[in-house]
């Protein structure tokens, strides 16, 4: 698990990314892994735990979250 700082969200677009705390690069996160967290979508600045999954081709995306 991971905390980290939603950077910016349009769920207009269906996507935004999540800044770790530990200050590695922004992760992208899909609107529909916002929805399935049981969240209608997320506000700059709000601080996160999430998860990471690599796909088939090794880009990172945001899989879990919740609000810390």
């Amino acid at each position: 698990m991971f905390n980290g700082i939603v950077k910016n969200f349009d769920l207009e677009k269906g996507y935004g990314f999540i800044q770790p705390t530990d200050g590695s690069v922004a992760i992208f996160v899909n609107a529909k892994t916002v929805v399935k967290s049981g969240l209608e979508t997320l506000k700059k600045g709000q601080k996160l735990i999430f998860e990471i999954e690599q796909d088939g081709m090794g880009r990172s995306s945001v899989s879990k979250l919740r609000l810390a």
